[in-house]
């Protein structure tokens, strides 16, 4: 069973028109009470770099491209526009799958059962529009806050091997041991090592199996659910484990579509665990994209 009142699903839960899910959970009462997790003022910007190569994002879906659209080498357009010899700009243009790299999901992103969240139909996204409902546009400014969890240290571990499910126990453990737990419209940032790994392991010439990654299990997202969670972030390309044994995309169905519970993929999580962080403020500024499945994104951890 989900938080009181929902039943097994959200679904109504904030209204038949709601088109946010658990985020209406960070209430202003929240906001301010997340500046209470601030005891530094440092700040650990938590996306990847966007670029076309040496960053981990699935074949099917493309490389991210920037383009440069004019440069120095355009100076007779520059003079045209009567630019003194040497003035002019330089300007690019970014081509970019919304689920690559370090980005947000929206909850028009996954349906099931012909349903996305709060019971809309899958074919409220359109070809020409998108999302009709529930796109990224509908999300707004995210703020509250962060209990950042080092999952391979509860375990004694630098890392979780490819395909290890997070589990409940795996969860309660963490909190235990760096004296941090997971209230009611907490975001979960959930650190697995799968980046650190990616990146060791392809800086040796390697090639790294996206296909199986270390992530969320179907008993820690549970967990997380009876704990009334805002969103779920994680240092991997799904939130959830990826394996042969794992079901499609079982969590994104049952977070997402049953719960309304935003995830953010593609965390570098490096540095906040590196300086011990544990609990803090994040702030995230989704792209107002009309229509979006999601938006890439820089979220910022204050500590």
């Amino acid at each position: 069973m989900g938080p009181e009142g929902t039943g097994s699903t959200a679904w109504g839960r904030w209204g038949e028109e709601d088109e946010r899910g658990a985020l209406n959970l960070l209430t202003p009462e929240r906001i301010l009470a997340s500046i209470g997790s601030i005891s530094h003022g440092r700040v650990f910007p938590l996306g990847l770099p966007v670029r076309r190569d040496g960053v981990p994002f699935f074949e099917r879906r493309g490389a991210t491209q920037r383009l440069t659209l004019y440069n120095a080498q355009d100076a007779d357009q520059w003079a045209e526009s009567g630019a003194p010899a040497g003035a002019g700009a330089n300007a690019d243009l970014l081509i970019s799958p919304m689920h690559n790299g370090t980005h947000i999901d929206a909850l028009a992103h996954v349906f099931d059962d012909g349903k996305i969240y709060n019971g809309f139909a899958s074919e409220s996204f359109t070809v020409a529009g998108g999302a009709s409902r529930c796109g990224i546009d509908k999300v707004g400014g995210i703020v509250g806050r962060a209990v950042l969890l080092d999952i391979p240290a509860s375990q004694g571990l630098r890392y979780l091997e490819p395909g290890t499910p997070v589990t409940a126990e795996m969860i309660v453990q963490a909190e235990k041991r760096q004296e941090s737990s997971i209230g009611m419209g907490d975001i979960v940032l959930l650190h697995t090592g799968w980046m650190r790994y990616f990146f060791e392991e392809t800086a040796k010439g390697a090639k790294v199996d996206l296909a199986v990654q270390p992530g969320l299990g179907p008993c820690g997202g549970d967990l997380l659910i009876d704990r009334d969670v805002a969103a779920v972030g994680a240092d991997n390309l799904a939130v959830e484990v990826m394996s042969q044994q794992s079901s499609f995309i079982e969590l994104h169905r049952k977070m997402l579509v049953q719960h309304g519970i935003t995830f953010v993929e593609g965390l570098n999580l490096q540095d906040a665990i590196s300086a011990e962080a544990k609990v803090g403020m994040l702030v995230i500024a989704p792209l107002m994209i009309s229509g979006g499945s999601g938006s890439p994104v820089n979220p910022l951890l204050i500590v």
